[in-house]
């Protein structure tokens, strides 16, 4: 057991100290990003989010901790990770030794340590290293549970419930297999029938007694029943649309807030209700053309037995450039994709030749499996989502080699050649259709550096990896708007305009593309076309910057009374913004509205209490006040955005 945490420690180790040459590792990106703002945002005690959560909350809160307790140490939540996986390995290997005895259970918590996307992922700010740990700790447990016909078996059954609920926090699919393991619960053979349901009830109590935490949240906090989080709703439309492989690969960006931002556009607010917006668009796109969805559905099974690594948010082959170590682990030989590709076959065949109904071992195997697939194909296919299930895989593979083996060496070798043409066949199948990961992946991969670069301070290198992936894809718009904001910060406004206008010409749709058009406009001095490129975005949808450009453009060309409504609107959707309340405050002044102009400048006060500027505005206009002078009053003391 030792030795097994060592080598699958020690291999993560290696790579996490290879990693760390990655301009990512200390820049989290998409999801690592937005975990690591919770958990900053947690350990300074402000809670993960305001409202209903919308991610599951359980790895930004196990962050949060690690961040309170030792700071934002980036390495250190990797290491632990890293301990994690390696802890996941010996509870495979307790799995493995529970069904199959403990040859069976070595050789796949070995797998396991040597399985590199695996690795990968105890090395990223995301949820699987710590969903992985807690599905195969519920597993073990649920397997030793039900071999005991005692009062301690029911509290083993409520005690792996507790732990697969926890699981449910970090990542809701776990909840399709709880209530088929409360039915094989039911189902058990040898014990009273109070029993049986006694350890079915405990179970699912157990569950959604530890979920049953972030409902209540959600409903205090939002006064909106949401049981997890409200993201899957979304995240069901973009697999089952009638472009779903286009909505997929939306990553967050322009096209992603647009989207998003449907059910507001809608007038629909509530995040429960946001959710269901997208449930039954999904829905009634299976219903209204089944054959389209069948097509779909195949695709999508095709997909997730396909040894490619599909990214969501991460490119799992970059890290190869990284990493001696992982480059060995992850490969591609043509089409053939290692681990999976070899994995995935033997599985397969691992599956078939144990196949049986008599031992509720693995029956609860096959009922993870089943159900970790299909709520997989029901959402959308990558190689994060499907990580869940690939412990479990590795030990059908490895007790397919080990049947092998042993049929072979009795000399009954004819069920084995059946089986070996079965995974020669199955090989080929699961290894043709992907292009190159580079092709795929490398135009988002530049954007991405473009990204860190540029949030880093290293304009230059944020500017060469932003015009590599438009040399690559001329079409990505993110990469024409976010190297646009970098130009016009270098106040190359021409060049700037220019890229605004790409990004516009490709999504005209959105209001972010109007809005930087807006902007665009502003740096180069055409005013008027601005103002309208601003208002068009209000058009789309309440969107907070072009509301305050256009509430501030309004009142520096003196148009002040128009431009009242547009900085109202700015404060309402922009509430911890000091330059929004600041420049209401002007724009009331300027009418000669004192007391609204009073409450905008203490609400800006509020945000920046050290700001001098505001203290000597808002003292001057109390004095004013207060001598009664005649309305209406000229530009006030000191106008434009504040300094603190």
């Amino acid at each position: 057991m030792v030795g097994l945490f060592a080598v699958a420690f020690g291999i993560r180790l290696i790579y996490i100290l290879e990693h760390r040459a990655s301009p990512f590792f200390n820049f989290p990106i998409i999801d690592s990003q937005i975990y690591d703002l919770m958990a900053q945002r947690f350990a300074a005690g402000a809670g993960l989010c305001d409202g209903a959560f919308f991610w599951p909350p359980l790895y930004p809160w196990a962050l949060g901790l690690f961040y309170s307790a030792f700071g934002r140490d980036l390495l250190g939540v990797r290491l632990l990770q890293a301990a994690l996986g390696a802890g996941s390995c010996l509870l495979l290997y307790g799995i493995g030794r529970a069904v199959f005895g403990r040859t069976v259970g070595v050789a796949a918590a070995l797998s396991m340590a040597l399985y590199g996307t695996l690795v990968y992922f105890d090395g990223e700010l995301l949820v699987p290293s710590l969903y992985i740990f807690l599905v195969l700790a519920g597993l073990l447990l649920l397997l030793h549970a039900d071999r005991w016909h005692t009062r301690a078996g029911i509290a083993l059954w409520a005690l792996s419930g507790a732990i697969l609920g926890l699981a449910a926090l970090a990542r809701p699919d776990i909840l399709l297999f709880l209530p088929a393991a409360a039915a094989l619960g039911l189902a058990g053979a040898g014990d009273p029938a109070a029993r049986r349901v006694a350890r079915a009830v405990c179970f699912l109590l157990a569950a959604l007694a530890v979920i049953s935490v972030a409902t209540i949240r959600n409903y205090r906090e939002a006064h909106d029943l949401v049981l997890i989080s409200s993201n899957g709703g979304i995240n069901f439309f973009l697999g089952n649309n009638p472009d779903a492989e286009s909505t997929v690969a939306t990553r967050p960006g322009i096209a992603w807030v647009h989207l998003a931002g449907e059910p507001a556009r809608a007038g629909i607010t509530a995040a429960s209700a946001s959710s269901r917006y997208f449930f039954e668009k999904g829905v009634a796109f299976l219903r209204e053309d089944p054959r389209a969805a069948l097509r779909l559905y195949a695709h999508k099974l095709a997909a997730f037995w396909h040894s490619f690594e599909i990214g969501r948010d991460e490119n799992v082959y970059s890290a190869r450039h990284d990493s001696i170590l992982f480059s060995l682990l992850v490969w591609r030989a043509g089409q053939f994709g290692f681990p999976f590709g070899l994995v995935a076959p033997l599985a397969c065949a691992g599956l078939l030749v144990t196949l049986t109904l008599r031992d509720r071992r693995r029956l609860f195997l096959y009922l993870f499996l089943l159900t970790g697939t299909a709520s997989i194909l029901f959402f959308f296919v990558t190689a994060r989502y499907r990580l869940t299930i690939v412990p479990i895989l590795i030990l059908f593979a490895v007790r397919y080699v080990q049947w092998a083996i042993e049929r072979a060496r009795a000399g009954r070798g004819g069920r084995v050649v059946g089986s070996a043409v079965l995974v020669l066949a199955l090989v080929p199948a699961m290894n043709r259709g992907f292009a190159s990961a580079d092709r795929i992946y490398g135009p988002e991969e530049d954007r991405y550096l473009g990204y860190a670069f540029h949030s880093q301070g290293s304009r230059a290198e944020a500017e060469q990896a932003y015009r590599r992936a438009l040399d690559r894809d001329s079409t990505y718009a993110d990469v024409h708007a976010e190297l646009g904001q970098l130009l016009l910060e270098d106040n190359r406004t021409a060049e700037a305009l220019s890229h605004f206008e790409a990004a516009h010409r490709l999504l005209p749709y959105t209001a972010q593309t109007r809005y930087l058009l807006g902007t665009g406009y502003q740096a180069v001095g055409r005013n008027a076309e601005a103002e309208a490129a601003y208002r068009q975005a209000l058009e789309v949808e309440p969107h907070p910057e072009a509301a305050l450009r256009l509430g501030i453009l309004l009142l520096e060309s003196g148009r002040v009374a128009e431009s009242e409504p547009f900085l109202v609107e700015a404060r309402r959707l922009l509430p911890r913004d000091v330059n929004a309340w600041y420049r209401l405050s002007e724009s009331y002044y300027r009418q000669g509205k004192y007391r609204e102009a009073e409450a905008a400048l203490v609400g800006a006060l509020r945000l920046a209490p050290d700001d001098r500027q505001i203290q000597t505005n808002l003292r001057d206009l109390r004095r004013l006040m207060q001598s009664g002078a005649p309305d209406p009053p000229g530009p006030t003391p000191q106008s434009g955005s504040p300094n603190p």
